[in-house]
């Protein structure tokens, strides 16, 4: 899955929405330099692509808990 391709690249608190055109990723304030960073941008698109996603999109919000959506919280 999507969810656990983020946790093998060292995302420990994330959140994966789906939607009609694609995803949508959240993730926490201090993990938005590590998926800025080219090589790993370029990876999560790559994965994206392979598991059908045409829109791969990044919320600046950061990830916030307490919706409804479900989260993934890797220890």
């Amino acid at each position: 899955s999507f969810e656990h391709y983020f946790a093998t690249l060292g995302f420990s608190l994330f959140r994966i929405r789906r939607c009609k055109e694609g995803v949508r990723i959240e993730v926490s304030e201090g993990e938005f330099k590590k998926i800025c960073n080219q090589e790993t941008r370029k990876k999560i698109v790559a994965m994206g692509r392979r598991l059908g996603y045409q829109r791969i999109t990044l919320d600046l919000a950061e990830y916030k808990s307490g919706s409804m959506d479900q989260f993934f919280h890797v220890s």
